[in-house]
């Protein structure tokens, strides 16, 4: 979709408000994700975070805050020193840099042993576990080999890994059958390691992750 610019505090903080105001309801969990990557717009993204923590101001709970990331090595390592407990997810997708690189280009920047290493310099920081996404693509990143490629590159993290199935696409990525999809879960949970299958809303109107700015810019 390409870059624009990058968001102000300001628009950040205004979206969290606008919906309270939309909803007439308290918003009581924050993901950042879905504007771009968010760890390129690290200052604004941290200050509007302190923002919505500051005891004077919103006053939402760290731990009801995560920033989801596609991987900016470097900015994971010094997450710690924002002073709010926030919850880190990382958008992962494959379990070896050779199927990374297909479907993610910031892994030819930041490739799997960096990601990982900065992730473990996180966690001794912080002590915090951290949520690994998975999207689930038919014959791409669903075998038994992909899900034992996962668990031993996770063997030394305190992790969740989430297991998504792609949506539909304009470039025509399938979702693997039930059957595989639960036979690649229970590889990962017969480990001891936390997995869960994500509940997703919005495929029958195609506005599910990935799809509605798609459709947005074919119609």
């Amino acid at each position: 979709m390409g870059f624009e610019r990058n968001l102000t505090t300001g628009e950040i903080l205004g979206q969290v408000l606008a919906m309270e105001k939309f909803k007439d309801a308290n918003i009581n969990n924050l993901v950042y994700m879905g504007m771009g990557e968010p760890l390129l717009n690290y200052d604004n993204v941290i200050k509007s975070v302190k923002m919505l923590n500051d005891e004077k101001l919103r006053k939402l709970g760290g731990r009801h805050i995560t920033i989801s990331t596609s991987g900016i090595a470097d900015k994971i390592e010094i997450l710690n020193e924002l002073g709010v407990e926030i919850r880190l997810s990382v958008s992962l997708h494959a379990a070896t840099n050779a199927q990374r690189d297909k479907i993610m280009p910031i892994n030819r920047k930041y490739p799997l042993e960096q990601l990982i290493q900065s992730c473990k310099i996180y966690q001794q920081k912080t002590n915090k576990r951290v949520t690994f996404e998975y999207t689930v693509i038919k014959g791409f990143n669903d075998s038994k080999k992909d899900a034992e490629d996962l668990i031993a590159l996770l063997s030394n993290l305190k992790s969740m890994i989430n297991l998504i199935p792609v949506n539909p696409n304009s470039a025509g990525l399938e979702r693997p059958s039930d059957r595989f999809l639960f036979d690649f879960y229970n590889i990962i949970k017969n480990k001891g390691i936390d997995v869960s299958i994500r509940a997703e809303k919005g495929t029958d109107i195609e506005a599910a992750c990935g799809q509605l700015k798609t459709r947005y810019e074919n119609d």
